[in-house]
Parts: C-alpha cells; sequence; structure tokens
C-alpha cells in the first residue's frame, strides 16, 4: 500500500501516513482556494491554527495574482 507522504505549507514539516483519514486524526489539514480556472492548494500540520493556515493561502493566492498583474 502506497504512503501518503504530507509537507507542511508553512513550516515544511513532514508526515507519512497510512490514508487520508489518518492524516486527519493526528491534526493534518488540507485548503483550497478557487480563482478562476486555477486551484491553490496546501497542507498544513497540526501546530498550526486553522486562521493561521488560512491566512498564509490568502497571502500566497495574492502574492501569485500580483505577479500574473
Amino acid at each position: 500500500m502506497a504512503m501518503l507522504e504530507l509537507k507542511c505549507s508553512i513550516c515544511g514539516a513532514e508526515a507519512k501516513f497510512r490514508s487520508r483519514n489518518e492524516a486527519i486524526k493526528e491534526g493534518w489539514s488540507w485548503l483550497s482556494i478557487r480563482l478562476g480556472k486555477k486551484r491553490y492548494k496546501a497542507v498544513f500540520c497540526p501546530k498550526h491554527s486553522e486562521d493561521e493556515a488560512m491566512s498564509w493561502l490568502d497571502n500566497h493566492v495574492l502574492n501569485e495574482v500580483k505577479a500574473v498583474i
């Protein structure tokens, strides 16, 4: 069985899990934002709050959009 390898988008922490459900039980989370046809995704370890993760993703997407404009 293939392992699910995750890397936190904020701090770079890495972990391996047998399934997505196992990762969720350990506190890992996924967030995504769709902007037009492009989808931005990020993975966050248990060290980061949902607000911190959403703020990071918003800033990351905003910086990419500014680079295009």
